[in-house]
């Protein structure tokens, strides 16, 4: 059978696609293409001609998700997405960041007659993300914040050599989460930490948190797999974000003192909250990382329990207190292969991070979920939809690339005083 689909995702420019997010929201089409696929980018305004289409299959993405984290975002996916609650396809969700305004996610969810939600965060706290929608009866399922795809394999399958490595540890981080919480806030530490506490050693290392230092596309890998090792924390956050109140509360905190430290942030806008819980997901940096033979340094927690500390990563003390151990095994290269090579196998036999396995499950769900009366457009008919659809879309979308080439170009040229300050504006209008 095949099926028609409609995917929704909010990536904005194909410039600043980023190479894993795009492999999860593309990953239908990508690896399942005897299917059909219309796409589209909600960056751009959505022809009204897609709306009154009788899809098979209608599936949301995080980065379209995202949008409900905001009330602006949350009124225009109401208004120009209603359809999807008469439409009769099989609608499926993939949220990233379960934490994030979770409860506007799941009345969401729930209203608009979500019948698959896979989110990534563990079984255990997923009644405290959707309680609404879990009552409803619909079908959840464990999801992950990336998959280890056919490419990645490839690119990993023959890992450059150790002394043939130039750096000894590599880290890339933001400085700071978007929203704060401990969690978040360490991954922008850690690196910072490395590099103090281990200062005085023989060590060549490549560590920035810094904008202007990010690495993208296939020029990431190659950055991953000229190291050694790489230092690593948890994904994802300490606090649970429920609502736009809590969040704007926040974020005008933020706006009105800048430089405000951490800790008065948390007094003033959510005493007592950050650390109630820890909302962690094993993140594709894991999956590059191992498969590319390079060591994790990793501050200890359960990655999505497919990565156990000395096992298929070394430990890191949030504080590099246990400076001598890991310098023990730095400079052990028998070690630091054994463990970079169980991490490595454990990744590649856990079927449930292959690409394959996650597509062929949400092309199962879709095929047993639809009811047997339900009836398909042809095939003709909608790979003309399609590519009306691109027509009418084509000139917003080159559009969004020269705005995206203009933003990009004022990141490497204007001063990072004058970036944070349009970045505060932007928040302040949203």
């Amino acid at each position: 059978m095949s099926i028609n689909f409609l995917i929704l995702h909010n990536m904005g420019s194909r410039l600043r696609w980023l190479a894993s997010v795009a492999d999860i929201e593309l990953a239908l089409p990508r690896y399942a293409p005897e299917h059909q696929y219309l796409v589209h980018n909600a960056s751009l305004p959505i022809p009204e001609f897609i709306k009154d289409i009788r899809y098979d299959a209608i599936i949301v993405n995080s980065t379209f998700i995202e949008l409900l984290g905001t009330p602006r975002g949350f009124e225009k996916i109401k208004k120009d997405y209603a359809f999807i609650k008469n439409n009769p396809a099989f609608t499926i969700a993939l949220p990233q960041d379960d934490y994030w305004c979770s409860e506007v996610r799941d009345e969401w969810f729930t209203e608009f007659g979500i019948k698959r939600v896979h989110p990534v965060c563990s079984k255990e706290h997923w009644g405290i993300f959707y309680p609404r929608y879990m009552a409803s009866g619909r079908e959840i399922s464990q999801g992950y914040t990336g998959y280890i795809t056919p490419k990645l394999r490839q690119r990993a399958a023959f890992p450059k050599s150790y002394d043939l490595r130039r750096y000894n540890v590599v880290y890339r981080a933001k400085d700071r989460p978007g929203y704060p919480n401990r969690i978040g806030n360490l991954k922008g530490q850690i690196g910072a930490r490395f590099a103090l506490a281990f200062v005085d050693q023989p060590l060549l290392l490549d560590i920035s948190t810094n904008p202007k230092d990010a690495i993208t596309g296939d020029g990431w890998l190659d950055f991953v797999e000229n190291s050694k090792a790489m230092i690593g924390s948890n994904s994802g956050s300490s606090l649970l974000v429920r609502n736009h109140k809590m969040a704007l509360k926040v974020l005008e905190f933020m706006l009105k003192y800048p430089k405000a430290p951490y800790e008065e942030i948390e007094q003033a806008c959510f005493p007592g909250e950050d650390g109630r819980h820890e909302f962690t997901a094993i993140s594709p940096r894991n999956f590059e990382a191992g498969l590319l033979n390079t060591l994790q340094l990793l501050v200890p927690g359960p990655y999505s329990n497919i990565l156990s500390q000395y096992e298929h990563y070394f430990p890191l003390t949030e504080d590099c207190s246990n400076k001598h151990e890991v310098m023990t095994v730095l400079k052990d290269m028998n070690e630091q292969t054994k463990i970079a090579g169980r991490c490595r196998d454990a990744l590649l036999s856990c079927e449930a991070i292959q690409v394959e396995s996650f597509v062929n499950e949400i092309v199962s769900s879709i095929s047993h979920g639809l009811p047997a009366n339900h009836k398909s457009m042809a095939s003709e008919q909608f790979l003309e939809i399609i590519h009306r659809h691109k027509n009418a879309t084509s000139i917003n979308e080159k559009y969004l690339d020269a705005i995206e080439s203009v933003k990009q170009f004022a990141i490497k040229t204007l001063p990072s005083s004058v970036i944070n300050d349009i970045k505060r504006l932007r928040k302040k209008y949203l």
